[in-house]
């Protein structure tokens, strides 16, 4: 169905800057921009107008009683939710969406009946708790953790939902020693895995790198990552026929090892025929630069395992499983 609304002004400095990044196209000659029509240059000093005497709090609260309206349509539901979002962009906004009493409607919105409301409902947590210790622990206080790991796994009505909720999570999450603890406890790293194991390629690359940064960042988790298997099923997926999302299975699994002798053991079981994947990886990718971070994250895996990197000396029978 076509969205026949009208287009919204930018509601602050970041949204206006991005309007006119989006609305300004290179020409072929450098240095030079495609001048702006009569039209796009009033939108703009409207815009710009509107914003200047836009009372943020205001507005919130506004968009706020919107969401607390069930009679409301959902379209104008959907456009506060973008509203709020928009203005959560600054982050002492965002903490006052929570002194506002915002977070109270957030569960109900993210188990809402559309898709519509629940991705944005996402969206808007991902925005709130980004770069936001305040945040973080406003979203994780209103216990809203499990209901994203929730979406992430089940909302099977909506791939975008999905990756969100997962959107979210990795903002939650992202250098928060409380959340991370609630992850653990929530067993959120199996999230990860079924998520890295669906055929949706945004969540597959989203989850493979949440896990590199918490092997990266939390050495602590990486004992309890070997010991749910982790280091089988990243072998397994890499065992997959070839794409993108390998680059981000091979940091996953090169964070894992690193400074693991646990789970550096575990690549040597002769069942996973770990060292002749990777030599064959690397002459899949050989002097493709398109592939040479995964390249590199190859190398520096065969260095650590002390892996020959010379497929001659490995026999390929094997590589089929």
């Amino acid at each position: 169905m076509a969205d026949n609304r009208e287009p919204r002004y930018p509601r602050n400095l970041q949204g206006l800057l991005r309007f006119c990044t989006e609305n300004t196209k290179q020409e072929d000659a450098p240095g030079t921009m495609e001048p702006m029509s009569d039209e796009r240059r009033r939108w703009l000093a409207e815009a710009m107008e509107a914003m200047t005497e836009s009372d943020p709090i205001k507005r919130m609260l506004e968009n706020i009683q919107i969401l607390l309206d069930n009679e409301r349509p959902v379209e104008e539901q959907e456009e506060a939710l973008e509203t709020i979002t928009e203005y959560c962009e600054d982050i002492d906004i965002a903490n006052d969406f929570h002194k506002l009493g915002g977070g109270h409607i957030l569960p109900r919105l993210l188990d809402g009946k559309t898709s519509g409301i629940r991705w944005r409902t996402a969206a808007l947590i991902a925005t709130l708790t980004q770069n936001n210790p305040n945040g973080q622990r406003e979203v994780l206080e209103a216990g809203l953790m499990p209901e994203l790991l929730k979406k992430l796994d089940s909302d099977s009505e909506s791939e975008q939902t999905r990756i969100k909720s997962l959107y979210a999570i990795s903002c939650l999450i992202r250098n928060c020693p409380e959340t991370e603890t609630e992850f653990i406890r929530l067993d959120g790293f199996s999230f990860l895995l079924r998520a890295m194991q669906t055929n949706v390629e945004k969540l597959q690359i989203k989850a493979a790198f949440i896990l590199a940064s918490q092997s990266h960042d939390n050495p602590t988790v990486k004992d309890l990552l070997c010991k749910m298997g982790m280091v089988e099923q990243l072998i397994a997926l890499l065992h997959s026929e070839h794409s993108v999302v390998h680059e981000h299975l091979m940091s996953a699994l090169l964070n894992l090892i690193t400074g693991n002798p646990l789970a550096q053991i575990e690549c040597h079981r002769p069942e996973f025929h770990l060292n002749e994947l990777l030599c064959q990886r690397i002459q899949l990718l050989k002097d493709d630069a398109q592939f040479q971070e995964e390249q590199d994250y190859v190398n520096q895996i065969c260095h650590v395992l002390h892996f020959s990197t010379d497929s001659s000396n490995n026999s390929n029978s094997d590589m089929d499983r």
